[in-house]
């Protein structure tokens, strides 16, 4: 069962993006696992309180890239994520993260507190997302 989510309302990305970011994540580190039950579409609306729309796009767009699949009548299931996918994507990423941290160098920023300050950010949104959501 899906536990834990990072998902900013106040983000830019959309949220069935992030929504689909995070069940791969959980895929990637084995906190789902192959053909393990996923929550349903009003389940999952409910526990984070997104509309139900926004969890069947994101749905679909894990089961056409191969993260999910569907059996009707019964649910949506993990499916067995080929390693070669997930090394795509990390390799994608790091491939985005090159220009910006040779930015950095270029600004006499060092790859630490570069690291520092974008976590502290993250931190410090998720934080203030929370706070929002508990009024």
């Amino acid at each position: 069962m899906i536990k834990i989510f990072n998902i900013n309302s106040m983000s830019k990305v959309p949220i069935y993006t992030q929504l689909v970011e995070e069940i791969q994540k959980h895929i990637h580190l084995g906190l789902l696992q192959p053909n393990e039950k996923i929550p349903s579409v009003r389940e999952l609306a409910q526990m984070i309180t997104v509309n139900p729309n926004t969890i069947q796009k994101a749905y679909r767009v894990l089961e056409e890239s191969g993260y999910i699949y569907s059996i009707p009548g019964k649910g949506s299931f993990v499916s067995r994520v080929k390693s070669h996918v997930y090394d795509e994507q990390r390799q994608q990423l790091i491939d985005e993260l090159i220009p910006i941290v040779e930015k950095a160098n270029l600004l006499d920023i060092d790859v630490k507190d570069l690291i520092y300050e974008v976590t502290n950010k993250i931190q410090k949104e998720g934080a203030e997302i929370n706070e929002y959501r508990n009024k």
